[in-house]
């Protein structure tokens, strides 16, 4: 799990979360996120392939303005398990946030819905 925020004025939240709302935003996001690397040739890193990225259907959480839901197999040291992905985007007030939950085997989404609640809790108090 992983989080980032960033104080934004309020009208570019707003125009921010519309944006990330639109069929459009997404096609764009599926694809360059579907186009990252396939390998690399950094010997520091272990992992050896990945294979392609397949969408998940699954709903979008309350308070969140947006959710991008992934699986793909990934091979290191010969060994291949499926990853499952979530990147959940948040908007509120002075407040843009981003949540990555990553979880292999499984989907996370348990993880997904306490990321969530913890992060519109958070996007209330400011």
């Amino acid at each position: 799990m992983n989080s980032t925020a960033y104080i934004q004025p309020a009208k570019k939240v707003a125009d921010d979360v519309a944006v990330v709302r639109t069929q459009k935003f997404r096609d764009c996001a599926v694809e360059a996120i579907g186009e990252s690397p396939a390998g690399t040739d950094d010997p520091t890193q272990s992992i050896e392939m990945m294979g392609e990225f397949g969408e998940r259907d699954v709903p979008l959480p309350d308070g969140a303005a947006a959710r991008f839901a992934f699986t793909v197999n990934m091979t290191t040291d010969g060994v291949t398990v499926p990853l499952c992905m979530d990147i959940l985007l948040f908007g509120k007030g002075q407040v843009e946030s981003l949540a990555t939950v990553t979880s292999a085997v499984n989907p996370p989404d348990d993880l997904v819905t306490a990321v969530t609640a913890q992060m519109v809790s958070k996007l209330n108090k400011q």
